[in-house]
């Protein structure tokens, strides 16, 4: 099929071809041509004309290369060229970046890195890492553990503190990365880090308020101590200035009711009672504040309560304190736990 086709030179080659023709010499270029079924081919061309003696052309040597794998790697190395680039971008970008070489001084710090330090690049280079770290005993240690992670080939990722020019600390969290060789021997280092003076602000708000927490807690203790030593002092006195005295009022109640018994008049009879059910309900008031106050000592247990029983016995007792008549409607009252 493409024996007798027209294989004539495209004018934009006539000159190249003439040139090669006078100086009998090879003639390249590169063309896109449809194979039968419609797809392209990029081929590399090569012509060599052969003339006689005279100069005139006689007939052309041609072969070619197909360089269409080539040229699809080439333009998907391209295409990622361009991702890489825009990676880079967002990275440079969104990040503080600095790169040491296998001593630990710098070697590339992005803009990032010198707006939150302070310096500039050219400051920088040459400078060994550690310097912008503040000296001390912890800082000896942090260092010494990320030197040991990273000889070993292992990512270092941790927050540090660092110094700025103006000799202000900045707090950034770094995953540092070595590059190894084929020996698996770090060459020089990535160190690819964030801002986190905000994160660090919000931990020292914090930390004050848990501070400011712990001491409000600690005065709320010192006063619930004193309130249980004046509640102490009030449980002797109920215990013994408040019993004692109703302990003997009964008592003489009772003296007086057995041996006068029978010169006392019914009414007189009748007050002798009052004092004696009286003094019994103010010891049961006392027996029950004391065991409110012991209540912060033991766990409390909910036990079912009848109503009908507490409040018919509130009225009984209303009723023999006063000399007005009072009429109570009382109906199914619902039992409770307390």
């Amino acid at each position: 099929e493409a024996l007798g086709r027209d294989m004539s030179i495209p004018k934009v080659r006539k000159a190249k071809f003439e040139l090669a023709k006078k100086l009998n010499g090879l003639v390249a270029w590169y063309d896109e041509i449809k194979d039968a079924q419609g797809k392209v081919h990029h081929i590399l061309r090569n012509w060599y004309p052969v003339c006689d003696d005279k100069g005139k052309l006689k007939f052309m040597i041609g072969f070619g290369t197909d360089l269409t794998d080539q040229e699809v790697l080439r333009k998907d190395l391209l295409v990622q060229t361009e991702l890489v680039k825009k990676y880079k971008k967002a990275t440079e970008e969104g990040t503080i970046l600095s790169i040491t070489d296998a001593k630990g001084k710098f070697t590339y710090v992005n803009q990032n890195f010198c707006d939150i330090s302070g310096y500039t690049e050219d400051e920088l280079k040459g400078e060994h890492y550690s310097t912008l770290f503040q000296s001390g005993e912890d800082t000896h240690k942090l260092l010494l553990n990320i030197e040991n992670q990273l000889s070993e080939g292992k990512i270092y990722r941790g927050e540090m503190e660092l110094t700025a020019k103006s000799g202000n600390p900045f707090w950034i969290h770094a995953t540092v990365i070595p590059a190894l060789n084929d020996k698996n021997i770090p060459q020089e280092f990535l160190m690819v880090s964030i801002d986190i003076k905000d994160q660090k602000s919000a931990q020292k708000v914090l930390s004050r308020s848990n501070k400011l927490l712990e001491e409000k807690v600690s005065e709320r203790t010192k006063a619930l101590e004193t309130i249980n030593m004046e509640l102490k002092s009030f449980n002797q006195m109920v215990s013994h200035d408040l019993q004692a005295p109703l302990r003997r009022l009964s008592s003489f109640a009772n003296i007086l009711m057995k041996k006068a018994s029978d010169s006392l008049a019914a009414s007189e009879k009748e007050l002798l009672d009052f004092i004696e059910k009286d003094t019994k309900y103010m010891s049961a008031i006392c027996s029950g504040l004391l065991s409110l106050a012991k209540l912060g000592n033991v766990e409390l247990q909910k036990t079912e309560l009848n109503m009908n029983e507490i409040v018919h016995g509130c009225t009984k007792q209303i009723k023999t304190n006063t000399s007005t008549k009072v009429h109570f409607i009382i109906h199914n009252l619902i039992g409770n736990l307390g």
